[in-house]
């Protein structure tokens, strides 16, 4: 009777893109929207939108002003505007985001602090400017 409401992209179109069955260790900077349904260890860094897809397993610090997640994640968040877990997230670290909207399903371990601005740690340096990226305080 009731379906789970599907997640639109919270950005813009998606500009970047790492398939189911894809790896990826490292830093990913992106300049708009990335969706990742593969495997990532290292960092991600957005202008715009991180989506972690069902398929997804991400063992990252993510920092952008929107996440969707519905994979498994383990890291820390800081979504700038809002972040998002859908009923198949699975998230194991700190959040730090205005808005929290969490799924029926969800597993979550770890702090979640929604009060105050979210504070500029890093910044992700672009050919035109530089993009703010903000990380959890400590």
């Amino acid at each position: 009777m009731f379906r789970e409401k599907k997640a639109a992209p919270v950005g813009g179109a998606i500009n970047t893109l790492l398939g189911d069955g894809s790896r990826f260790k490292g830093t990913i900077e992106c300049e708009g929207t990335v969706r990742i349904d593969g495997k990532v260890d290292g960092k991600i860094l957005a202008r715009d939108s991180v989506i972690i897809g069902e398929t997804g397993i991400i063992k990252a610090d993510i920092m952008a002003p929107n996440i969707v997640i519905g994979g498994k994640v383990t890291g820390n968040m800081t979504a700038e505007t809002r972040l998002e877990l859908l009923s198949t997230a699975q998230l194991y670290g700190d959040i730090q985001t205005p808005i929290l909207a969490i799924a029926e399903g969800v597993i979550f371990q770890g702090n979640c602090n929604m009060k105050g601005k979210v504070e500029p740690k890093e910044k992700v340096k672009t050919e035109e400017e530089e993009i703010e990226v903000k990380k959890i305080k400590e």
